[in-house]
């Protein structure tokens, strides 16, 4: 027991830290261990070796961990495949009560998805390649409903990701399930009369490999890439009186405010922007053409 570490919380929920991995008693005296894809059911072996040590726990090292990003908190937005997106209200052991609308309902803690869970998850498939439309879009949505107001863009700047995209993901994994759940139990949307749709599980794909070598490549250009900041791009967010912010919502509209901010932002690093005039208006004025071009093409 001397390469253990127990955690006891005021909530009740007891964890045990073994060799690196964290292992959770829930309330009905089993044990969960904490992987990649949530918390999951251990051996029987190894349930007995926690259960020993717990009921001898004064013989193990205490510990008080500082709560992480995805750990369960009061008034916490998380997501359960059940009900969706709610906010948790009270937490006791491996029992949380979320309320969903209008609605309480008590889950347990391995059905909830915190934001920070969907957001590493997402970008494991994202790094991988494998089944990424479809796996992206699903993490996607339960970010962009787990982010509070302003904190969905700020998700998309960090890693640099293209809102449009990120849209266009999410409808298409809306659409998908929605496609799903119009479909009765033992429906083939497929015409079985049509020879060259009719697919038997027992032949080969022959498109299997040219799929491999695409999730292959795909897999390649993401070695190594990290989550940078945007190069001509700042985003940040301050927090202003209600009364203040409707009055700076409205002066924005104005055709001045960008090269204003522009402006400022020279200032806050120590810059004359009287200097760099010509820089400023040579991105106002990208600004201005990007936003003509995109009309236009809406247009066409």
């Amino acid at each position: 027991m001397g390469s253990m570490a127990i955690e006891q919380r005021a909530d009740g929920s007891v964890f045990i830290f073994h060799y690196g991995r964290q292992y959770r008693r829930e309330s009905n005296g089993s044990w969960t261990k904490r992987t990649y894809n949530g918390w999951r059911k251990v051996s029987a072996r190894r349930a007995r070796r926690l259960e020993r040590a717990y009921q001898h726990r004064e013989e193990i090292k205490k510990v008080r961990r500082s709560p992480r990003e995805w750990d369960l908190k009061l008034e916490q937005p998380v997501y359960c495949a059940a009900f969706g997106s709610g906010k948790i209200v009270a937490i006791k052991c491996g029992d949380v009560t979320v309320a969903f609308g209008e609605q309480e309902h008590k889950v347990d803690a391995n059905d909830l998805m915190t934001r920070a869970q969907a957001e590493t998850y997402w970008y494991g498939f994202w790094q991988s390649g494998a089944k990424r439309r479809f796996e992206e879009g699903r993490r996607l949505a339960i970010v962009k409903n787990l982010c509070r107001h302003g904190e969905w863009q700020t998700f998309l700047a960090k890693y640099d990701y293209p809102r449009s995209t990120a849209d266009d993901l999410i409808r298409r994994y809306e659409d998908e399930m929605k496609f799903r759940s119009q479909q009765l139990p033992g429906y083939r949307s497929i015409d079985l009369a049509d020879s060259e749709q009719n697919v038997s599980e027992s032949t080969a794909d022959p498109d299997a490999n040219e799929r491999k070598e695409l999730v292959r490549l795909e897999a390649e250009k993401r070695i190594g890439r990290q989550p940078s900041a945007h190069p001509t791009d700042w985003t940040i967010r301050i927090k202003l009186p209600p009364e203040v912010l409707k009055l700076c919502r409205e002066k924005y509209k104005e055709p001045a405010a960008k090269t204003f901010w522009q402006r400022a932002a020279y200032r806050f690093v120590g810059l004359d922007p009287d200097k760099h005039v010509a820089a400023i208006g040579a991105e106002a004025t990208i600004g201005s053409k990007s936003k003509s071009t995109s009309r236009k093409r809406k247009g066409e």
